[in-house]
This record gives structure tokens, sequence and C-alpha cells, in this order.
């Protein structure tokens, strides 16, 4: 150390006997000379350290974890996983109701196999307004008019026996019904959203599910064209002559269309532009087929 520094020093230690160097008692003048305020009352508790008010959450969330992490994991626990089908027992029946009208088949089946319901869904393409809704075909649109070699019969779909669903509310021999929805669908063209399943039934039914079309596959299950979600809903056609209808569907987008005498159950290629157009039904995503007679009908536009 330097002279300077060891002087000082020097000047701080205390001597072997009691008491305080003449250093020692200068600098403990100099502190008890402090002003009365600066001092703490010794009764006067300390103040705390504020915690910042980030740290105080993190502590109540951690403290809170456990009890919302089990009520989160028992759910996870418990609850199914996403299903393709709603299969719920209600009394003597289960409700099976569609969730995902897009999912392959084969997980619909699954699901009803783990059910214990003898129930198998096949597939087939539908309109739009026919897609996720268990179906029957208009029978004046198979057996009337696609009847041409591009069209498939009934028997020659690949789909096995069909459940022709009785829509009136009675379960049938096989106690099976459909479940209707509510004001979205014509009387004649009921929309089912899934069938209703005596619990009991043993009998192994096949039923069908409409699914979205694939480019170039021919509807299997159809709602006419002025039905909600159909083509031309709220478009006015029927009781429009044939050259204004040909007109109307090409600015919609319509490619080809099919044009059938309603009263000989033939089909016209072309018909006479003043001829009538009675109805319309949906034949592909690009293709649109018409009844078409010499004269108006009763009929009118669903709206």
């Amino acid at each position: 150390m330097t002279p300077k520094i060891d002087h000082l020093v020097a000047g701080l230690a205390r001597d072997p006997g009691p008491g305080l160097t003449p250093g020692s008692r200068e600098l403990l003048d100099e502190i008890t000379r402090l002003p009365a305020a600066a001092q703490i009352p010794a009764a006067v508790p300390p103040t705390p350290v504020p915690v910042p008010a980030t740290r105080i959450r993190k502590r109540r969330m951690w403290a809170l974890l456990p009890a919302s992490f089990a009520v989160v994991l028992a759910w996870a626990l418990t609850a199914p996983a996403q299903a393709a089908l709603d299969i719920r027992r209600e009394g003597d029946f289960f409700m099976v109701v569609v969730k995902d009208p897009h999912a392959d088949p084969r997980v619909y089946n699954s699901e009803l196999r783990s059910a214990g319901l003898p129930i198998r869904i096949v597939t087939e393409p539908a309109s739009p307004s026919r897609v996720g809704t268990f179906t029957t075909i208009p029978a004046s649109v198979l057996d009337t008019t696609l009847t041409s070699s591009s069209t498939p019969s009934p028997a020659a779909t690949p789909t096995g026996d069909r459940a022709d669903l009785p829509w009136q509310g009675d379960s049938g021999p096989i106690g099976i019904s459909g479940i209707e929805s509510l004001g979205s669908c014509a009387a004649d063209q009921p929309c089912v959203l899934g069938v209703r399943i005596l619990a009991t039934t043993t009998l192994q039914t096949v039923i069908s599910l409409g699914r979205p079309a694939r480019p170039g596959e021919i509807y299997r299950s159809t709602a006419r064209l002025d039905m909600p979600g159909e083509l031309l809903h709220c478009v006015p056609f029927v009781n429009r002559t044939v050259s204004e209808v040909r007109s109307l569907v090409v600015r919609k987008g319509v490619r080809t269309v099919k044009w059938v005498d309603q009263a000989a159950g033939r089909g016209l290629n072309p018909p006479p532009d003043s001829w009538f157009v009675h109805e319309g039904w949906p034949y592909s995503a690009d293709t649109v087929l018409f009844y078409v007679g010499p004269t108006q009908t009763e009929a009118v536009d669903t709206c």
C-alpha cells in the first residue's frame, strides 16, 4: 500500500487495549451526527419489496394449474375420438346422425359395429342438397329419364341391397326410420339427416349416404333443381320456354342439358324451343335434366 493509505488505515486500527482510536472515534461521531429524519425507527417493520405483477400472475397460474390440468386430463381420457357419426341411445332406439359426410365408409361402418348396430353404410354421389343425408333414389329420375347406357341402373350399382327408409315415422319391419330435417325440403322429397334404429333389431341392412360427387360422376341421389342448395333455387324456370331455360342454365355454367318429354317418358334431342319446362333435376356437376311438354303445367317454382 502507499504511505498515505497506510497512514489512514493505521489511524483506524484499534489499540491493544479497550476503547477506540482517535480515527475510529472521529468516524463514529460523523455517523451519529446524521439528521434524525434519516433514521428508521426500530418499531416500524421494514417495507416489503414490491413483486412485479407478472410474477404474481405466474405464481397464480402455476397454483391453479394442477386443478385445471386435472379437468382437461379427465376430459381427454373420457371423451371419444373425433367421430364421423353421432350415435346415441334414446329409449328403445339408436339415433344415428352424420357428422362428417366426407368420411370413408369404412369409418362409418367401424363406428356402427362398435355400437353393435347391424347396419352398413354405402356412399353414392349426390347433388349439393343431398350431401350428408341418408337417401332414396327418386324413381322418376332413375326409371324414366336416366336409362341411357352411361347411366347405371339401381341393380347395377355396386352398393349392396338398399333399405327404402319408411319416411312417415313408422319403424317398419326392420325397425329403421328416417330422421327428417325441418323446413328445408319439399314434402315429397324429404331430406334425411339420420336414421332411427330399433335397439333390438338384428336384421343386417344396407343404407346409402349421399357424398360429394367426383368430377364426371352422375348423381345417384338428387333433389329438384329449385330446392334449397340446388342450382336454380329461387330462380324462376317452371313454365318458361325451352329456349329461355336453355339460355338461363348456360349462364349458370351448365355445359349439357338433357330434355325429356314428360308425357311420353322419352328423351328429346332437342325439344321444340316453344315447349314449356315442367320441372328440372341435377344430373351431374355440369349437366341438368328437364321435363318438358307442349303446354304449361300447374307446378310452380319452389322458393
